[in-house]
């Protein structure tokens, strides 16, 4: 009979040397090795698939699998050994850098600048100074109306960190108009390589959103304004891919994918034998809704209404009309 120990024992030998085989490991040949029977290896193997962090995503666990009779085992990035960049691997890291540089974005421009710091100490002698060279020879310039809205998101970081009340030019997807509209800076979240502004706007009066690439121009105020105490800009970040909420209308959708994972936390929500996720909501089915389905790709479908269909399939074939050439 196995004790705790000899388990212990088995699988600190088992997962290093089977990853070390990107081949695989016949089972019975991996089972003699340890001593044990291929029913209590199966066991054991089924044990080490549960190494990882307790809320981690299935990226950061240990993946062991059986096929074809060999064993193989994958591990998360931070059990993997870091890779050794070329010299024109970490060049084009630096590029990137410079394209970041400026966001005064609190903790990703210290991050940036730490992470250009460990890759210039990396490299010694003639590498390091052909890098030197190169970043002395290139250089990243925005100009024209690119350059005006690389400005928006380091003066709206300015404006949180004085806790300072704005006004932005912004450009309403909904109402497809451009208005003036005054908001108070309660902090900025980054969605899928989108900055967004998240403040109370002066306007409606509520906290709402608004997409850093859509506003046009930023004038900081004097005004000074205080965050509440309730509001949690953590909490606003896991919820802000939400349904716009509405008191009418009735639809249904089923996520796929990243999406269903991320929509199945939320209330309502219902798991199917396949693996999606349905969820019925009260939601004005307009264009608005439509546009928001579009933002998930192939991972959201609509069921329901009619019209909500419709109107994602009219938006569909716009856009495959403008690519057709």
């Amino acid at each position: 009979m196995s004790t705790a120990s000899d388990q212990v024992k088995r699988l600190l030998f088992l997962v290093p040397y089977v990853a070390a085989r990107k081949e695989g490991v016949p089972l019975g040949e991996l089972a003699e090795l340890l001593g044990c029977t291929r029913g209590e290896l199966l066991a054991e193997i089924d044990l080490a698939c549960r190494v990882g962090p307790p809320l981690g995503d299935p990226g950061e666990f240990v993946l062991v699998t059986v096929e074809g009779g060999r064993v193989f085992a994958d591990l998360p990035q931070g059990f993997v050994r870091p890779p050794r960049l070329t010299t024109q691997e970490a060049f084009a890291l630096l590029l990137g850098a410079q394209a970041l540089a400026g966001t005064e974005i609190e903790p990703y421009a210290g991050a940036t600048a730490r992470a250009v710091a460990k890759l210039r100490r990396a490299f010694k002698g003639a590498d390091a100074k052909l890098l030197a060279q190169l970043e002395e020879e290139i250089r990243i310039v925005p100009d024209g109306a690119a350059g005006e809205r690389g400005r928006v998101v380091p003066t709206l970081a300015r404006a949180v960190r004085q806790k300072a009340a704005v006004e932005i030019d912004y450009y309403s997807a909904g109402s497809g108009q451009r208005r003036w509209r005054g908001v108070d800076p309660y902090g900025l979240i980054n969605g899928k390589g989108s900055w967004y502004l998240v403040g109370r706007c002066h306007v409606h009066d509520e906290t709402r959103i608004f997409k850093a690439e859509r506003i046009g121009e930023v004038r900081l105020g004097e005004h000074r304004f205080a965050v509440p105490a309730s509001f949690d800009l953590d909490v606003f970040a896991k919820s802000k891919l939400k349904l716009p909420l509405a008191r009418k209308g009735q639809v249904r959708l089923r996520f796929a994918g990243e999406a269903a994972r991320q929509v199945a936390t939320w209330e309502g929500a219902k798991k199917t034998p396949t693996g999606a996720v349905e969820l019925s909501a009260q939601v004005p089915a307009g264009e608005r809704l439509a546009a928001w389905v579009m933002g998930f790709g192939g991972d959201c479908e609509a069921l329901a209404p009619d019209e909500l269909r419709a109107a994602v399939r009219d938006r569909l074939a716009a856009v495959a009309a403008r690519h057709a050439r």
